[in-house]
């Protein structure tokens, strides 16, 4: 048992302490709230590279800008973040947005350098668009708790299972405390 136990100490001095992401459960308005720029638009672009040091794999998103809520946005916006795959390696960021050429979103943006921003909340910030088959709005699926999701420690997003959609209006109206 003694050997178990020094062990055990011996490894965590070694090894150090883990590092985690964490992310405190917030609202769209929380997230909206210390946002710079909010926008709805389209991925044109994904990009992974390696930092300048070769430390760290990035992945930057281009957005076509269609709508800013909040902020000054121009027609296009870059977004950044650590973690992607450069090549044969890859870098994991839990809690990190994934992005698809073409998808639709809303975006909630802190500045990240001079002209690139990151998303609010790591994940929390991203808002996948779908359009009404019938009609063709613009809406959004959020949990019916008022649009909190969770995030587990494997990195993926979770939410209640009550959902409602509205319309992306009505939840940016909401999310920036406007009538």
């Amino acid at each position: 048992m003694k050997r178990t136990v020094v062990l055990v100490f011996t490894l965590a001095l070694v090894f150090g302490s883990a590092e985690a992401t964490q992310v405190i459960r917030s609202t769209p308005r929380q997230i909206a709230d210390v946002s710079e720029l909010a926008v709805q638009g389209k991925v044109s672009r994904v990009q992974s590279y390696w930092n300048a040091d070769h430390t760290r794999i990035m992945t930057e998103a281009r957005i076509a800008v269609d709508e800013t809520f909040k902020g000054n946005a121009g027609s296009v916006v870059r977004v950044v973040q650590i973690g992607g795959t450069v090549g044969n390696v890859q870098m994991t960021t839990h809690g990190a947005v994934a992005w698809k050429n073409g998808q639709e979103v809303v975006l909630f943006l802190e500045r990240a350098g001079s002209d690139t921003y990151q998303v609010a909340g790591l994940s929390l910030g991203k808002f996948d668009v779908r359009r009404d088959g019938r009609t063709g709005q613009a809406q959004i699926e959020r949990p019916a708790d008022g649009g909190a999701r969770q995030l587990s420690a494997d990195g993926a997003t979770s939410t209640p299972n009550r959902t409602e959609v509205v319309s992306v209006d009505q939840f940016i109206r909401e999310a920036l405390g406007r009538r």
